[in-house]
């Protein structure tokens, strides 16, 4: 990501941050980034519910969001880059009911479904 914006905005400074999977420390670094006078935040949000709080605090500043993998249900960023979500979980259901046919597996299955916190994870299981 910072090398690909160094081409195209060779001004541009990135602000790199990891929250290290917490919802609270992200949002902290969202904050100082804003302080900082961030143009763009751009997030993969740990907690899709909280991070519309983030949302929320940079439009109100009118510095724009582009959530980046998960989307934030409660609010809408101005750009959401991923994949189809659903369509990942119906081609994972599908690759496996395959193999299970082709091994003529017996027995039960458990399915694993990511955080609940994860918007993502919830259109994975849909599909």
């Amino acid at each position: 990501f910072k090398a690909k914006m160094k081409d195209l905005c060779g001004g541009c400074e990135v602000l790199y941050q990891n929250a290290g999977g917490d919802a609270a420390k992200q949002q902290q670094q969202a904050d100082s980034a804003l302080a900082q006078g961030a143009d763009v935040i751009v997030i993969d949000p740990v907690d899709s519910a909280a991070a519309a709080s983030t949302v929320r605090t940079a439009q109100g500043r009118g510095v724009p969001v582009i959530a980046y993998d998960r989307p934030i249900p409660a609010v809408t960023a101005d750009y959401y880059v991923s994949f189809d979500n659903e369509k990942i979980g119906a081609m994972i259901g599908a690759s496996l009911v395959d193999h299970l046919k082709a091994t003529n597996a017996e027995g039960g299955l458990l399915q694993v479904n990511g955080s609940p916190t994860d918007a993502a994870a919830g259109l994975i299981k849909k599909g």
